[in-house]
């Protein structure tokens, strides 16, 4: 094997031709799919009903939800307490508008972003064929449980395909004001059968 040979402070040091090392080939990125597990599950919350699908990062949502709640908060608080230490001139006023605008820009950004996972669906519950429990995290990330049936719920098949599709789907229920959001690709399907005679075909 043709090698390269140079020396450098006593030690010899051997390098490869570039032509001989081998490429390592391209992986091809594959399209995130929700994990399906078709078993019964239940809780013992609510033991009468089957689990037929988990989002498991509702933990980590609700905790965002609280603290974009804290921040706003603070942000509320911070900003007219700047204000009153530049007119009292306890600070100068040039830090109070910097301090002002980075506080009320960071809150505004998790706001923002609170929207994309705002009224998350978080378990659904079923029961009987028809009776459906739905828990979700609503955007200051209290936990919600609603009752509702399968008659009461519009089947995707009837919606209108979007962008946002392809990352959530919007479920809209008739006792409800405001969609839920259900993303499929990242959650657990204990029953991928039930699943679809509740909203129909989600994929």
């Amino acid at each position: 094997m043709l090698r390269s040979s140079y020396r450098i402070n006593h030690f010899k040091i051997h390098i490869k031709f570039l032509c001989q090392i081998p490429i390592k080939e391209k992986q091809t990125l594959q399209q995130k799919s929700p994990t399906i597990k078709n078993k019964n599950v239940t809780e013992s919350k609510y033991p009468e009903y089957e689990i037929i699908y988990r989002f498991p990062y509702i933990k980590y949502i609700c905790l965002f939800h609280k603290s974009k709640r804290n921040m706003l908060i603070t942000s509320g608080l911070m900003i007219p307490l700047m204000f009153f230490l530049s007119q009292e001139n306890i600070i100068s006023e040039i830090p109070a508008t910097f301090t002002s605008i980075i506080v009320s820009g960071f809150a505004l950004s998790l706001y923002l972003t609170g929207k994309l996972f705002s009224n998350q669906i978080g378990i659904i519950y079923f029961k009987d064929n028809e009776s459906i429990r739905i828990a979700y995290v609503n955007e200051w990330g209290k936990r919600i449980d609603i009752d509702t049936s399968i008659n009461d719920i519009k089947p995707l098949e009837s919606l209108s395909s979007s962008i946002a599709n392809k990352h959530f789907k919007n479920i809209y229920i008739g006792s409800l004001k405001h969609p839920l959001k259900l993303y499929v690709n990242y959650g657990i399907i204990s029953n991928k059968e039930k699943l679809v005679s509740v909203f129909g075909d989600y994929e």
